[in-house]
C-alpha cells in the first residue's frame, strides 16, 4: 500500500464550460496497513500507531481536517469527493463535517454515498488493543453542487419523498444508503 495521497483534478477546460472537481483518496484502512506493511508504512510510522493503536484517532481527525480545507477551497464549484478503503469511524466525523458548513460556507448539503463491505477487516498474526468501534470498510463520494436545491414533490403523501432539483431542472431521486 501507498502513502495516503490526495489526487485532485479540475476538468475545466475554459470559462464558458461550468467545471467540477474530482478528488480520489484512498485514505487507508488501518488494519490493511497493520496486516500487510506493517513494518514499512510511512503512516504507521508517522502517526506512532505500533506504539499506541489509539493513535489512529489522530490520524482521521487529520483527514477530516484536509477533506475540510478541499470542500471550503471548492464551496463554489461541483465537487466529488471520492474516497477508498474508508474505516467505520470515519462516517459520522464526515457526516458532521459536512453538516457543520451547510449555510456558513456551503451553499447546499454535500451528499454523501457509502458502499460497505459485506467482509469486515480483522487483523491477522498481531496482538493489540481495538483500533476502530467500527471496523467495517466503506467506498465514499462526496458530491457538493452549490447549484442544487432541495425540494419536495407534492405527492399528497404525509411524508413526501425528497428530490434533488438541480439548476438545469433534471430531477433525481438519490438511491437509499
Amino acid at each position: 500500500m501507498n502513502r495516503s495521497s490526495v489526487e485532485e483534478t479540475d476538468s475545466s477546460t475554459n470559462k464558458t464550460q461550468q467545471g467540477f472537481v474530482v478528488i480520489s483518496w484512498n485514505v487507508l484502512h488501518m488494519i490493511h496497513e497493520i496486516n500487510y506493511v506493517y513494518d514499512a508504512s510511512p503512516v504507521i510510522e508517522q502517526y506512532s500507531i505500533k506504539e499506541n493503536w489509539s493513535n489512529e484517532t489522530l490520524r482521521l481527525n487529520d483527514i477530516i481536517k484536509i477533506l475540510n480545507d478541499l470542500l471550503i477551497k471548492n464551496a463554489m464549484t461541483e465537487c466529488f469527493i471520492c474516497l477508498q478503503e474508508v474505516p467505520g469511524d470515519l462516517l459520522p466525523m464526515l457526516r458532521k463535517m459536512v453538516d457543520a458548513h451547510v449555510g456558513s460556507v456551503l451553499t447546499s448539503k454535500p451528499l454523501i454515498y457509502t458502499h460497505t463491505y459485506s467482509r469486515k477487516p480483522q487483523i491477522r498474526n498481531r496482538q493489540g488493543g481495538f483500533l476502530y468501534s467500527d471496523s467495517n470498510e466503506s467506498l465514499v463520494t462526496i458530491h457538493y453542487n452549490p447549484n442544487a436545491v432541495f425540494t419536495e414533490i407534492k405527492s399528497g403523501l404525509e411524508n413526501a419523498e425528497k428530490h434533488f432539483l438541480i439548476d438545469d431542472q433534471i430531477l433525481w431521486t438519490p438511491c437509499p444508503s
